[in-house]
């Protein structure tokens, strides 16, 4: 008896696809009706729950036992800090008798008290939602490639040796359990900094209990960035309203109209970028810090998506968590695909049901005596209702075989059952 190819999840999911399209909630109900189930449509669409794909055993194997691991580390976190923390209090106070010493010391240790439940609050509450993006992810890329969409893999992994993916594959479940731990380890040392930072530069000074001039770092960049935004949405106004041509075209979402991209005033826009040219240069300092800041923080709350590269295009396959990723999707997609594993199960049971599982195994003999093989004569039998169904569909073919073999026509063509 041969092993079944398609489990019934593959079998449903199959059947899901080939089912009609649902009919428009809006020609179904109306009122409240209509409007729950129009929200919950959106979001089963935003998280990728709207086909019944089962994932991979190994992917949840996967993300439960990272999910496991952070738990623990959690535990371990908020069970060690108080210790460190009793014992930097014992420090503080039997080391010095310096009472402002002493008082800036209880200020240190309330703002590192504040800080770490904060962060620690806000980077369990991120790994959570983190792990189920991880999930859904996975999701979407999966029914992606199953449905033959390879356009959003680099093209230099989608070319990669097979032995390659292969190995990657086997890196992809410690590679993902590692990058969350340590990803959740320096959220919550970076949330930590930061709200240190922000205590002893904007909160403690308004309160008087530290000096004045922590707050300079606020005074010297605030009106900065205010000077940065105000002129950007200047340049914004002067562009819309001087530099555009007055001809509406349509948005690329097609809801609202815009003013084509031609120049009105060519002359006036070379002038003016010509003398905000300066400007522009002490402008950019504010811009080229404002891009390392965002690129830090995109690249730290990036670190676990391995389904995510982080390196710019061109230089994917030096990022060696989104090589393991792609290794095991690609493994996965060839050998865990619904819609083959149904199909190649279906031609089993279909061989089984008509007698031909086995037709390498016993001969036949035919008219004349010899021996012949019945997967010969099955693929005699293919080719004869083949060339008939071929004759019969090409009048011209048709002739020029009669022509050639006069002495048999179509009507007296004989199909060996």
């Amino acid at each position: 008896v041969c092993k079944p190819c398609a489990s019934p999840p593959q079998y449903s999911y199959v059947k899901w696809l080939l089912k009609r399209p649902e009919r428009d909630i809006k020609d179904t109900c109306t009122g409240l009706k209509r409007t729950f189930l129009v929200r919950s449509k959106g979001i089963k669409n935003k998280l990728g729950v709207k086909s019944p794909l089962h994932a991979s055993p190994r992917v949840i194997a996967t993300l439960v036992v990272a999910s496991i691991t952070l738990f623990q580390l959690g535990v371990e976190l908020i069970t060690v800090y108080p210790q460190i923390r009793q014992a930097m209090q014992l420090l503080s106070v039997n080391g010095t008798s310096d009472i402002p010493l002493i008082q800036h010391s209880k200020t240190l240790l309330t703002v590192l008290d504040a800080g770490f439940y904060v962060s620690f609050s806000l980077s369990s509450i991120f790994m959570v939602f983190y792990v189920l993006a991880i999930f859904i992810g996975y999701r979407k890329d999966l029914e992606k490639m199953q449905r033959g969409d390879y356009t959003f893999l680099p093209m230099k992994l989608r070319k990669s040796l097979n032995d390659n993916l292969v190995a990657a594959s086997l890196r992809y479940s410690g590679a993902q359990i590692v990058y969350l731990i340590w990803c959740y380890l320096l959220l919550l040392l970076i949330a930590w900094m930061a709200c240190i930072a922000i205590a002893y530069i904007v909160v403690l000074p308004l309160m008087g209990n530290v000096p004045f001039w922590f707050f300079n770092p606020v005074l010297i960049f605030l009106p900065l960035m205010l000077m940065n935004f105000g002129f950007m949405k200047l340049q914004i106004f002067l562009s819309r309203r001087f530099f555009l041509q007055d001809f509406s075209v349509m948005m690329p979402k097609g809801l609202r109209t815009q003013k084509a991209l031609a120049l009105d005033n060519i002359k006036v826009f070379n002038i003016l970028s010509f003398f905000m040219f300066f400007f522009h240069v002490i402008i950019g300092v504010v811009g080229c810090l404002n891009r390392i800041m965002i690129g830090l923080a995109i690249g730290l709350i990036s670190l676990a998506r391995l389904d995510r590269c982080m390196l710019p295009m061109g230089f994917e396959k030096y990022d060696k968590g989104y090589s393991t990723y792609l290794g095991m999707l690609m493994l996965e997609v060839h050998h865990r695909n619904p819609v083959a594993s149904v199909f190649c199960n279906e031609l089993l049971v279909s061989n089984r049901e008509k007698g031909c599982a086995n037709v390498l195994l016993a001969p036949a003999n035919n008219i004349q005596g010899n021996v012949e093989p019945i997967s010969q004569k099955y693929r005699r039998i293919c080719r004869k209702w083949a060339k008939l169904y071929t004759l019969i569909n090409n009048p011209s073919v048709r002739r020029s075989y009669v022509d050639r073999k006069s002495e048999c026509s179509i009507e007296h063509v004989e199909i060996a059952m």
